[in-house]
């Protein structure tokens, strides 16, 4: 095979394999595509959604799709069973939160915090490892009012495992709603491993010509 057409086929793979979909699109995680009451614990492909909260606050750590006017997209948010069996939202006093897991480690993840009245405050973003340590964090942060108003928090490292959204772990006074989760996994590792691949050879081929 002619030198230069190897070297241009090289190339071609190590392009593919690093501007593959898999390797750099933000993936969206939103509860519009669901109806309300809908368990989203393992609704999704690459994320495990998880409720956890106080001893005696919540009736199980299903998060569920909520309907809500104060959503930051369509009309759904992500909610929770209280004790009582209503669906709710996060925080205020009968303290709760949300843990996402990602399947791959993520590099960088946002969610929305939807405050309920005139603001809340202490909304709060953080990102762990897999050994639970914490290697980023956005907030505490104050979402003004009226109702409906959202801020994006937003998280980056190197490795995420999981996330976790607070609404006031400080007061426990303030309450929010939660919508429109994103984030970018880490590249697979058959696209690192094609990538590199590819421009090893390139390198390698054109040492050894002298191209």
């Amino acid at each position: 095979m002619n030198i230069k057409r190897l070297i241009t086929i090289c190339l071609i793979l190590a392009i593919m394999a690093m501007a593959t979909p898999m390797a750099k699109a933000v993936v969206i995680v939103d509860p519009d595509a669901f109806p309300g009451g809908t368990v989203l614990n393992n609704a999704y492909t690459g994320v495990t959604l998880t409720a956890l909260g106080d001893p005696g606050v919540l009736l199980n750590s299903d998060v569920v799709a909520i309907a809500s006017a104060n959503a930051s997209t369509g009309s759904n948010v992500f909610g929770n069973n209280d004790v009582q069996g209503f669906n709710d939202c996060w925080g205020d006093g009968y303290y709760d939160w949300l843990r996402v897991d990602f399947a791959r480690d993520a590099t960088w993840v946002a969610l929305d915090f939807i405050t309920n009245d005139a603001g809340d405050g202490n909304a709060e973003l953080k990102a762990y490892d897999s050994g639970g340590n914490l290697v980023a964090s956005a907030g505490p942060s104050y979402v003004p009012g009226p109702a409906g108003n959202f801020l994006t928090l937003q998280v980056s490292a190197a490795n995420i495992a999981y996330v976790e959204a607070h609404w006031d772990n400080i007061s426990r006074i303030e309450n929010g709603q939660l919508d429109n989760l994103q984030y970018v996994p880490i590249p697979a590792p058959g696209a690192i491993l094609l990538g590199g691949i590819g421009i090893g050879l390139v390198g390698w081929l054109r040492r050894r010509k002298g191209l």
